[in-house]
């Protein structure tokens, strides 16, 4: 998550991480800056929420304060990690050879967002088990 928040931190700031165009061909607005904004104050709050879920202290705060946003997590995760494993396969396939979104379909492009999708995923993998834990290790 703090991976995910500086880059969308430095993208943000005019910065370029290149997952759905090629290098030099985007344009920055005041949405996509939103965007990143947005985006990097969730991977820093997830950072708090992984660790309160996992740590010693985390019993300390109460346990909605971990769940609510732990699950809302997973549920966004999951969602764009499958989202972007559907657009891999229709490009793959050949239905939609420009993804869902329409973006280039070069080869930078393609492996660029398989890398992403990859990464989600495994976030949403490593986020739905340490969420399972802390309802574990918190249950009454």
């Amino acid at each position: 998550m703090v991976v995910f928040a500086a880059a969308h931190i430095y993208s943000a700031l005019g910065g370029y991480y290149a997952i759905s165009s090629d290098p030099g061909t985007n344009n920055i607005d005041s949405v996509e800056v939103a965007a990143d904004i947005i985006v990097s104050i969730m991977c820093l709050a997830g950072v708090f929420v992984s660790l309160a879920a996992v740590r010693s202290w985390g019993i300390l705060v109460p346990r909605w304060i971990v769940l609510i946003p732990a699950w809302v997590g997973c549920f966004l995760l999951v969602l764009r990690g499958g989202a972007g494993g559907i657009d891999q396969m229709m490009r793959v396939s050949g239905i939609l050879p420009y993804g869902f979104f329409g973006s280039s379909g070069s080869v930078y492009v393609i492996w660029a967002g398989r890398f992403f999708d990859a990464y989600v995923m495994i976030g949403a993998i490593l986020l739905v088990t340490t969420t399972r834990i802390y309802l574990r290790r918190t249950r009454k």
